[in-house]
Parts: C-alpha cells; structure tokens; sequence
C-alpha cells in the first residue's frame, strides 16, 4: 500500500526537498501552506518528477482549516512538520514581549504542532505505526535575545516533540526534531535543503533517536554572547 507524507509549513527550500525525497521514495504527497500560487508551482513541479503530490491550502495558525487540510489528505504515515514564518521585523528581545506578539509565534509553532499530531494520532495508533517529525532553529536550545518571541515558541515546540516521542514509543509511533543551527542554502554542505531532508528521512528510517542537531550548538552558544544585550 503507498504510504502518505504531509508537509505541513512547505516552503521551496527544506520543505519542498523533504516532500521531494519522499516522494522518490514512492510516498504519496500533501503540501499543506498557506500560499495557495506557491503551493500549485510546487505540486507542478513535483508531478513533473513523477511524484504524486496534492496541495491542501492552509494557515497554520488557523488550527481549525489546518486540521481540515490533513483531513482532505487523509491517512497520514508521516507528518513533517516544519514552518518557516520568520518576519525580521516581528523579532523582538525579551523586554519588547507583548502577549500578542508571544501569542503569533506560540500559534504557528506549538499549537499549529498541536493540532496537527491531533488530527493524524489517532490513525497512526489504530495502525501501529507512523512517524512525526518537526524541525526548529537554534533558539529552541540556546537562547538568543533578540529572538525571544520565536525561541519560546521552538523551544516549546522541542520540548513537547521530545516528551511526545517518549510516550508514543511504546504504540509504535516514532516523533523526531531536527535543531537547525546552520543558515539553510544551496550547495552550503550539511546546511543544503536536500542535506537536511536527508536527516528528516534518516529519522524516519533508523527510529532511533528523538533529536539530530545540525551545526554546532556551542558555536551558537559563544555567538551569543558577543550579541548586544539590547536593542541600540
């Protein structure tokens, strides 16, 4: 039977890359952003490869179309959840925090992270298998000042992955989280989109750890402190 991937947050580096590893592998595919322009160029360009892709347009802070959208897929073996809604000019350091600007972060990563696992869980248990995996930046691990809002919200969404993975364990069901601490680009080693999907479909094969980091936490850690403490 041809097993399903959902790509939930696809953008055209790693998302696109994961969906496309996939599917080489004979995976069905769902594009699930909220782009709906974006999301037809990816499944045109995925088709032309061979691969059976479908686009599901959803905002991922919309957690009700969101699940609607996972819905429309329908059996899900692996969920690859990974968005990627960075604006630079919503970054704010610790002190800037508002509950509004906490909430926007929390509703993409966490809770959009929430309402996906709820929507597939239940078909992955009844089965006795399936995979979920997420990725997040470094802030999720070492705290960046300046990134405050995002590194509550990853840190949150590695946290839950992680203590997700222990309880699923024993119902057949592997959850994985890539930390990314490199810049992602073409052709930049193991921080190549393809490189990291790769390591999303390593976890999805080996089933044996919970968490893969990419880059060098420790450089991360030492950078920070250079950082100024606040805005100038």
């Amino acid at each position: 039977m041809t097993k399903t991937v959902a790509v939930v947050g696809v953008g055209p580096g790693v998302g696109l890359s994961t969906a496309r590893l996939f599917g080489s592998k004979g995976f069905r595919v769902g594009l699930i952003a909220r782009n709906e322009a974006k999301l037809a160029s990816y499944v045109e360009e995925l088709r032309a490869e061979g691969i059976d892709a479908h686009a599901h347009p959803a905002d991922i802070a919309d957690h009700t179309r969101l699940t609607a959208a996972l819905a429309e897929i329908g059996e899900v073996d692996v969920l690859v959840f990974g968005p990627s809604v960075i604006d630079p000019a919503q970054l704010q350091f610790p002190t800037e925090l508002t509950v509004e600007s906490a909430q926007r972060e929390l509703d993409v990563y966490v809770l959009g992270a929430i309402a996906a696992v709820r929507q597939v869980l239940p078909g992955m248990r009844e089965r006795g298998e399936g995979t979920l995996l997420f990725s997040a930046g470094a802030s999720a691990v070492e705290p960046v000042p300046m990134l405050a809002n995002l590194g509550i919200a990853m840190s949150g969404l590695r946290n839950w992955a992680i203590g997700l993975n222990a309880e699923l364990a024993p119902d057949g069901i592997h959850v994985g989280t890539l930390t990314v601490c490199v810049r992602v680009e073409k052709g930049a080693g193991e921080a190549d989109p393809d490189a990291i999907a790769a390591r999303h479909y390593a976890m999805y094969t080996d089933r044996d750890r919970a968490e893969e980091v990419i880059g060098d936490l420790g450089f991360i850690a030492s950078a920070v402190k250079q950082l100024p403490a606040r805005r100038t």
